[in-house]
């Protein structure tokens, strides 16, 4: 067999380097990466991830209301009402951005109500408070310790 013209097969073998060079150097970049653990540690990152949260309030309340609202606002909510339900899931959220169950205190404060979440011990590592408008009047104070 005779070829005519060689510089295809000489360009198709060039892509083909370069696509395995590309390929081992993007492999090089990710190799370390997925070996890192990441612990929350940071009361204020913690806090801005939840409160720039947005949910339905059919997935959190017994309800057909499928209305999206912040978090602050079912907050302020859980706090007058006392529901349960909004806390528990603010507590399955911390306890897995922290990776350590109950080390961290959360207080949260309403029209002069408060409501107290977990049972951090010790001197806090970082500690986060800030005050959030509630869209239906007031406003909540978000104070995050974490243990």
């Amino acid at each position: 067999m005779y070829l005519k013209n060689k510089k295809g097969i000489t360009a198709i073998v060039d892509a083909m380097i370069f696509i395995i060079i590309i390929s081992l150097a993007v492999a090089a970049l990710y190799a370390n990466t997925g070996d890192e653990e990441f612990i929350m540690n940071d009361a204020s990152d913690v806090s801005n991830q939840l409160l720039s949260s947005d949910f339905r309030i059919s997935d959190l309340m017994n309800t057909n209301d499928s209305s999206v609202v912040s978090l602050t606002d079912l907050l302020a909510a859980a706090v007058v009402t006392g529901d349960s339900s909004i806390t528990d899931y603010i507590v399955t959220v911390l306890d897995a951005l922290t990776e350590r169950p109950d080390s961290y205190l959360l207080n949260l404060k309403y029209s002069g109500k408060v409501i107290s979440l977990g049972t951090g011990d010790g001197n806090p590592v970082s500690g986060y408070i800030t005050n959030s408008t509630v869209t239906f009047g007031g406003t909540l104070t978000f104070e995050l310790y974490l243990y």
